[in-house]
């Protein structure tokens, strides 16, 4: 086997795995990015349905607030859950 074959051979083969590299760090990027996505969308729900218990948290609140009524000196607490 003389030295320009081998030489041509290894550079296919360098080629080869170079290309194998790109194809892996072109999978690595999407899958991380997909993952990335998926996080920031999953953390934004979480974060809107906290959010959306904590104004309902207010809401019974300011209507417990409401509904305490003094009645001669005597305060009644109705709670009432409207859904």
């Amino acid at each position: 086997m003389s030295f320009t074959a081998f030489a041509v051979a290894v550079a296919s083969m360098m080629t080869e795995m170079l290309l194998l590299l790109l194809l892996l760090l072109v999978v690595v990027v999407v899958v991380v990015v997909v993952v990335v996505v998926v996080v920031v969308v999953m953390v934004e729900m979480v974060v809107m349905v906290v959010v959306e218990e904590e104004v309902m948290v207010v809401m019974v609140v300011v209507t417990v607030a409401v509904e305490v009524v003094p009645v001669g000196g005597v305060y009644l607490l109705t709670i009432t859950l409207e859904g």
